[in-house]
């Protein structure tokens, strides 16, 4: 009867350790992040948050580019990137219930506010206007709301394309 009770103590300890998406994220955001690599951190993010079982009802990972009329790519500049990295042509967040968690946002955290986080992080008007969702994966179903189906921007349909600030505005 012991070795259950204290099995099922432990059990309740790890359970309420790991229902901390934030602790989580700090984590990944001090001890795991790889600079240049943003998909890569975000998707490692999720795949541990999905191995421990914390809930991800109303999260999504979203993937975003800046669309337009560009010589190569369509760089956009954020504003407060942690280390001061500019001149991005793709970025990769992890949204949920109106927080956005970035492992490039800022040198003191990388968790904001939806809203704040539009206006900190892409402040000119010109990012904010033509920051699009490339890839959107509703992580409480694993379904792809938005997909890319071509590296080739003009051979996707225009129905999968979805402008950031709208997305965060909901």
């Amino acid at each position: 009867m012991k070795h259950i009770l204290g099995l099922a103590v432990l059990l309740i300890s790890l359970n309420t350790y790991s229902q901390d998406l934030g602790e989580l994220f700090q984590e990944h955001y001090t001890d795991h992040y790889e600079e240049g690599l943003c998909e890569d951190n975000i998707a490692n993010f999720v795949s541990e948050a999905k191995d421990l079982g914390l809930d991800l009802t109303n999260a999504y990972q979203v993937k975003l580019e800046k669309t337009g009329v560009c010589t190569y790519y369509c760089y956009f500049n954020p504003t407060n990137p942690r280390n001061y990295v500019r001149r991005w042509y793709r970025h990769a967040i992890f949204v949920k219930d109106g927080i956005v968690y970035d492992m490039d946002y800022a040198d003191d955290g990388g968790v904001v506010n939806a809203k704040d986080y539009l206006s900190e992080m892409f402040n000119t008007s010109d990012d904010l206007e033509r920051l699009e969702i490339y890839e959107l994966i509703n992580l409480s179903t694993g379904e792809y709301l938005i997909q890319k189906n071509s590296s080739d921007l003009s051979k996707r349909p225009h129905n999968t394309r979805l402008k950031l600030i709208d997305f965060l505005q909901k």
